[in-house]
């Protein structure tokens, strides 16, 4: 408020302009405060100054004329009072703007009044009358600049009036030094009035500053006594602590004669003080008292008998009046509990919470220096991208808390495999990653990630379960595989994505190669994500014979995708693709309408399979969209028959189990394709509930070549699926030999080339008709998405 004072201009002290806030409101409160002084002798002297001008005009102007004007201004002035008593009356933190204008046009009308005389009395009135007229009018200006400091506007206004209207009384008489004169007395004394206004205010801001500072300091000693954490402390010439507070000891665990007359370093600094040696806080804060110096919010580590904590002091040298130094007074506040939390808040902007290993941020801002050290020496540095395999399978099988414990584990087998080479960290999930510094050639990269794998694949022991992983890792070397942190994580993640593709289990190092690969296949998805709009997607069937006689009871509907630039496109190409951007679900759900639908026209004891991926069964609303396609299409649940591959249940086994389950209720039968080639192929054929399984074509080749391995496997598989009622077929049989040899083994049904190339759903029709004469009544149409 001060610093705004002494900057104001003379229109804001007057009030012809200023903002109506708070702080101006309180400027004009402390004016018009002046008012209270001078209430009893104002009325006094402004009587004597009435009869003093009827005194004077006495005699030359008519008695009657003198009482008007005297009644006039004795009006005037009693407004003007009964005015300012209600202003002072109301509170002075309530006078407005408007009011604060108002009472000056009143003080302006009282000021009209008084030169009145000199204009309309002139007539009346001789050169001396008229001095002794504006002698009194002088005296007037003179006493409202010495009393009515306080309110500038209206005093400002009285002298202009009064002073300027008898200036221009006398020179319209021809009296040009008198009018002169009065006109130069006006301006020194409006300019009087602003001066001493200006300092009216200073002093009146000054004195409510020093009470408002009282005040505060009161209301802080009050917070600091009743506030446990805050404490007053106190050393004296020697640094020793005197008049302890009883906060000051409570804070140090003990009472304060227990610390009276103790040096403060050993008060606060037990084992520094006994060591000799001060921790770094305790020597910022020794310097700071050694060179008398005030400080403020000195963070210090205070070494108590119960541990340490955190003080914030804040100290201010004293002086006798001869300026000598007698000792130190100040503050403190314990902020252990506030350090800690940024400490906590600190760590976990930095560290992984369950690894406690370096977090992506922090990842990054290791290679981001890795590369600049690189840059700077003209050196190398990797990066390598982590990714556990089998690691979801884990957390779906034995549990989430299972799956944390294995990744502490993991962190700490990447700890030491990672020691002394670079910084390792988790990027979130079950991918870490590692920042090499200073790599000399590729195969650095190469052994320490083949450490790390031979790490990550031996068993783990958690909490009693012996756990198997693995890891696939791909890097990058900077800068030549890029230069920035961004264009290093993609380049690794490419060659991570590259390994996973080759099969995991292993380590690939960027190359450009990976790039084109990466680009051909967002064109290949783009290029998909149009297919199903642009009809481009299409169903081929493949016959499926009976193995007892030359019989069609089925076919194999497979998904075909005519580019019209790439041409034809590999099932095997774009499937894979269609699950990893998961369009199978739209892709999926389009061909089962599609073979449902055509599956309609069939007999009505003709089954239709359509083979879903893990994508499809691990999707929530699996069982909504079968219940969905088979009311639009009008196809009987009991023929639709729901294929999948064993290697779904590797990946949440429980869903998959619940969407096949939904699709039980729903009346659909389930069909194992590729049987052989995934994990625990027998336990899944005894508790999936399927009613097909259908022999891999690796086993049909290598039961040709007279494999012992695969024979056993398929009369196993036949000897199971008779005993469980579950019908049996072999897949890609293209030979006579193949189908001589399938049929001896007891097997129900053959696919494959031999009996003709897939055909289209007009040439099903006609294949049906002719071959059905011989079948003895039941079939199957099988529809496939491959």
């Amino acid at each position: 408020m001060a610093a705004r004072t002494s900057a104001i201009t003379a229109r804001q002290i007057i009030g012809l302009w200023c903002p109506d806030d708070a702080e101006w409101r309180l400027l004009r409160t402390l004016q018009y405060g002046g008012l209270v002084r001078h209430n009893l002798l104002r009325p006094v002297v402004l009587g004597f100054a009435c009869l003093a001008m009827m005194g004077v005009m006495y005699g030359t102007v008519p008695i009657m004329v003198l009482l008007c004007w005297a009644a006039t201004l004795m009006l005037a002035w009693m407004h003007k009072a009964r005015l300012e008593r209600l202003l002072l009356r109301q509170g002075l933190r309530k006078i407005s703007r408007g009011q604060f204008r108002h009472h000056a046009m009143i003080i302006g009308l009282c000021a009209v009044i008084w030169v009145a005389p000199l204009f309309i009395f002139r007539s009346y009135l001789d050169r001396s009358t008229a001095l002794a007229v504006w002698t009194l009018l002088a005296m007037l200006i003179a006493g409202a600049t010495a009393s009515r400091t306080s309110i500038p506007m209206a005093t400002v206004l009285f002298i202009t009036i009064t002073g300027g209207g008898a200036g221009l009384s006398f020179l319209l008489a021809g009296d040009l030094i008198v009018g002169l004169a009065s006109l130069g007395f006006s301006i020194i004394t409006t300019v009087a009035t602003l001066e001493s206004a200006r300092l009216f205010l200073a002093a009146r801001t000054a004195e409510a500053g020093v009470a408002e500072s009282q005040e505060v300091v009161s209301l802080l000693l009050r917070e600091y006594e009743q506030d446990e954490a805050d404490w007053l402390w106190r050393v004296d010439v020697h640094r020793r602590v005197c008049e302890p507070s009883d906060r000051f000891a409570y804070a140090l665990g003990c009472q304060p004669a227990d610390i009276d007359q103790l040096p403060l370093m050993q008060v606060i600094g037990r084992r520094s003080w006994e060591t000799g040696k001060l921790s770094p806080s305790l020597q910022e804060l020794a310097a700071h008292i050694g060179q008398e110096q005030a400080f403020s919010n000195l963070l210090v580590q205070a070494e108590l008998g119960s541990g340490d904590r955190w003080w914030k002091l804040s100290g201010t040298p004293m002086h006798d009046s001869k300026g000598s130094f007698t000792g130190y007074r100040g503050v403190g506040s314990d902020v252990t509990e506030q350090r800690e939390t940024e400490e906590r808040i600190a760590y976990q902007a930095q560290f992984d919470a369950l690894t406690g290993l370096p977090n992506r941020r922090m990842v990054i801002e290791a290679l981001s220096a890795a590369l600049a050290e690189a840059g700077r020496w003209h050196g190398n540095c990797a990066f390598l991208m982590i990714d556990l395999d089998r690691f979801k399978a884990v957390n779906d099988t034995l549990g989430h808390p299972i799956g944390d414990r294995l990744l502490i584990d993991v962190a700490e087998r990447l700890r030491a495999a990672v020691a002394g080479s670079g910084q390792c960290g988790r990027l979130g999930g079950d991918e870490f990653a590692a920042v090499v510094y200073d790599v000399q050639e590729p195969r650095q990269v190469s052994v320490i990630a083949n450490r790390i794998i031979k790490e990550l694949c031996r068993p783990f022991l958690v909490e009693g379960h012996m756990v198997m992983i693995g890891a696939s890792i791909g890097s990058a070397i900077g800068p030549a595989d890029g230069e920035t942190v961004d264009a290093l994580m993609r380049n690794a993640d490419m060659a991570l994505y590259g390994m996973k593709r080759a099969g995991r289990g292993g380590h690939r190092i960027f190359e450009m190669a990976l790039q084109q690969d990466r680009n051909d296949r967002q064109e290949m998805e783009i290029a998909l994500r149009d297919a199903l709009p642009h009809n481009q997607l299409d169903l081929r069937y493949q016959p499926m014979v009976a193995a007892a006689g030359d019989v069609v009871i089925g076919f194999e509907a497979l998904l075909r995708w005519r580019h019209p630039e790439r041409g034809s496109i590999s099932p095997d190409v774009f499937v894979a693709l269609a699950e990893e951007t998961r369009l199978i679900l739209q892709i999926g759900e389009w061909a089962m309408i599609r073979a449902c639908r055509e599956a309609v026209g069939w007999a009505s004891d003709m089954k239709i399979c359509v083979n879903v991926s893990g994508v499809q069964l691990r999707d929530p609303g699996f069982g909504n969209m079968v219940a969905r396609v088979l009311a639009e299409t009008g196809l009987p649940p009991q023929r639709l028959e729901i294929e999948i591959k064993e290697q779904v249940f590797q990946t949440d086994p429980r869903m998959v189990r619940q969407a096949l389950d939904d699709a039980l209720l729903l009346g659909c039968s389930l069909a194992l394709d590729d049987f052989g080639t995934g994990h625990s192929s027998l336990g899944n054929l005894r508790t999936g509930n399927f009613s097909t399984v259908k022999i891999d074509r690796r086993f049909v080749q290598g039961a040709v070549r007279g494999s012992a391995e695969s024979l056993a496997v398929i009369r196993a598989v036949v000897a199971m699926s008779q005993s469980l009622g579950i019908r049996t077929v072999a897949e890609g049989v293209e030979t006579a030999d193949e189908m001589r040899l399938m049929r001896s083994l007891g097997l129900d049904a053959i696919q494959g080339f031999y009996f003709g190339r897939p055909i289209d759903a007009a040439e099903t029709l006609a294949l049906i008709d002719s071959r059905r004469d011989g079948f003895p009544g039941q079939g199957s149409v099988r529809a496939k998405v491959a």
